[in-house]
């Protein structure tokens, strides 16, 4: 089981009473200019269940908690089996709400001043086990 944050888009929507059933997208762009799209089924429950409620095909969501899990299981024919399984509690839909939200917010990067750190130095014996010495 892995937690999930970040970025996707959204389509492929299929909106049930209790959850909503959907297809997550990601892209990244190669050397060559072109992009790698990722895709993977994804179930949003609870708070994300209600946020997904108007949102539009191929829109970008933010992920603020998810589970991403491999399932094995045995087939009719007998053969082991995996597929990753997605579920998402809380999701923003809003794009002005990305950043501004309280609980996306403790993710952002921060940057950081070092202030008076000195060097951690010791000085290490060496013991040879056969007695000999040790040449460096």
């Amino acid at each position: 089981m892995l937690n999930i944050q970040g970025f996707a888009k959204v389509t492929k929507i299929e909106r049930e009473a209790k959850f909503t059933k959907a297809t997550l997208y990601y892209g990244r762009k190669r050397q060559d200019g072109e992009y790698d799209n990722t895709f993977i089924n994804a179930i949003f429950v609870g708070n994300a269940h209600e946020s997904l409620g108007k949102v539009e095909n191929k829109q970008e969501i933010y992920i603020d908690n998810g589970i991403l899990e491999n399932i094995a299981y045995v087939d009719k024919e007998g053969k082991n089996r995996q597929f990753l399984k997605l579920t998402v509690f809380d999701a923003v839909t809003d794009k002005k709400m990305f950043i501004s939200t309280e609980s996306s917010a403790k993710y952002q990067p921060k940057t950081a001043k070092v202030v008076n750190m000195k060097p951690r130095t010791r000085n290490i014996e060496f013991t040879p086990v056969d007695g000999g010495d040790i040449e460096f």
